[in-house]
């Protein structure tokens, strides 16, 4: 093949490969399955669907990348889920027609912390819902747990007394337990209604995560033993140490905040 026919090649398939890059953050229809686990994919910023249905018991998760789901017809059979990642900025859910079953879940709730770690905050929504059915919905902005404090290390135990050598030494003090971490605070939620009776079917839970507990301190060292040797003794026991503090509890994330237009 010829260098110009290589080139050619190249930018059809560039092209090809720019539409459906296009295409596929315009306008799409996906389907879980009941009991199943769908996550779109990674595209970036405002995503257009035509279609987006979840069976009873599914689950679908929005990736970080997208900021914004735009969705034509929204069908979310009893038990299904929608799961976003948690966003630094506002996540905008805008959905045309729904037809919603009961038993149905948003959430964009904050992850719980791992030891040494703080609850993450719940993501601030803004929620559009124009027209259909809608049987009731939990809306979930909380924030996460706070982890756990870490714990103190444990104190050295003294050497003992030896008969050829040096008497007993003290056990050294426990380390301070670490201060547990913060929850992380519920997001706002912005919610937009087609029909203002839906408010009664809508749970939005905007509480914050809880503090995590104080980390354990650390155990006291034991203290040398004295030497018994054959004909005498040598030396008396070491001292204990003494066993560290623990750590403070930490404070509650605080709760969101819901306005209705």
């Amino acid at each position: 093949m010829t260098a110009a026919g290589v080139r050619h090649h190249w930018r059809q398939g560039l092209l090809i490969l720019s539409l459906l890059c296009s295409s596929a953050s315009r306008a799409e229809s996906f389907e879980v399955a009941d009991h199943g686990l769908l996550r779109l994919p990674s595209l970036v910023g405002a995503v257009q669907l035509d279609r987006l249905t979840i069976g009873a018991s599914g689950k679908l998760l929005i990736p970080v990348s997208i900021t914004e789901l735009q969705v034509a017809h929204l069908t979310m059979k009893p038990g299904a889920k929608i799961s976003i990642a948690p966003h630094p900025q506002p996540f905008v859910l805008t959905v045309r027609q729904v037809d919603i079953a009961d038993g149905s879940v948003i959430a964009a709730s904050g992850a719980h912390g791992d030891r040494g770690e703080p609850g993450g905050q719940g993501t601030d929504l803004k929620l559009t819902l124009e027209s259909g059915s809608l049987a009731n919905l939990t809306v979930d902005v909380r924030g996460g747990d706070g982890g756990q404090g870490l714990a103190g290390q444990a104190g050295q135990s003294g050497k003992s007394a030896a008969c050829w050598g040096r008497g007993s030494r003290d056990g050294s003090s426990g380390g301070d337990g670490g201060d547990g971490w913060p929850g992380g605070n519920g997001g706002r939620v912005d919610l937009m209604l087609g029909q203002s009776q839906w408010l009664e079917v809508i749970d939005v839970m905007l509480s914050g995560g809880a503090g995590g507990v104080a980390g354990e301190p650390g155990s006291a060292g034991k203290g040398g033993s004295e030497a018994r040797c054959w004909l005498y003794s040598l030396g008396s026991a070491g001292r204990d140490g003494e066993p560290g503090a623990p750590g403070k509890p930490a404070r509650d994330g605080q709760a969101g905040v819901l306005r209705v237009h």
